[in-house]
């Protein structure tokens, strides 16, 4: 297992290749389920996630969280770091503010959810517009097919690495 808190990205070729730096929250009950959250204005199931503007991995998962869902990072417990790197491009440049870029480079976090709920009035953005608790199974089916490929090697490291074990 890595050590959290340790950065992941290699700055020169992001910048090369004009990737946004990108964390995905991979967040299970400790009844093994997933959370995934539903894109505002869309039918959209997806991880929470965001770019990474500065810090850590484990301390941008942590702002995510708050910003899509309202946890707090009492309610986290950080697992692993998973080896699985997902590499895109965007269909058309964006423009984040800071910078315009043509994909994303997207590494994924694995936490436990100690909390007691998940409550989006608690959020700082308005993403999501729903979350609910699904299994690993039904996580690769209802997501968004654009994503489904990265998903699907995801859910083999999770079994591969036996986390739901570790919950």
């Amino acid at each position: 297992m890595r050590k959290f808190g340790k950065k992941r990205t290699n700055k020169n070729s992001l910048n090369e290749a004009k990737l946004r730096p990108n964390v995905a929250l991979v967040i299970f009950s400790s009844e093994g389920k997933i959370l995934v959250g539903k894109r505002a204005g869309a039918e959209i199931w997806q991880l929470p996630q965001g770019g990474i503007e500065m810090g850590t991995l484990v301390e941008a998962a942590f702002k995510e969280a708050h910003e899509e869902l309202g946890i707090s990072r009492n309610d986290l417990v950080p697992i692993d770091v998973l080896d699985y790197l997902n590499v895109y491009k965007f269909k058309a440049p964006k423009d984040y503010g800071d910078e315009v870029y043509h994909g994303q480079s997207q590494r994924f976090i694995v936490f436990k959810f100690i909390g007691t709920e998940v409550d989006l009035s608690k959020c700082t953005s308005n993403e999501l517009s729903e979350v609910k608790w699904v299994t690993l199974d039904e996580f690769v089916c209802i997501c968004d097919p654009v994503r489904r490929k990265a998903y699907e090697e995801i859910v083999k490291e999770i079994k591969r690495k036996n986390i739901l074990l570790r919950l």
